[in-house]
């Protein structure tokens, strides 16, 4: 039996497009995507495809 309480849905959310606009310029700025990805709140493999 699974106790419900312990399992977590993981929710997936698009970036939005003044996220994409905050890495483009960070990006252009010579910020690492991770220092990015932190600043956003975020996890580093998500901006992998931007």
């Amino acid at each position: 039996m699974v106790n419900s309480s312990a399992v977590q849905e993981k929710c997936y959310t698009h970036l939005s497009l003044a996220e994409r606009e905050e890495i483009a310029i960070a990006l252009e700025q010579g910020r690492s995507r991770r220092s990015i990805a932190a600043s956003l709140g975020r996890n580093p493999s998500r901006l992998e495809n931007v």
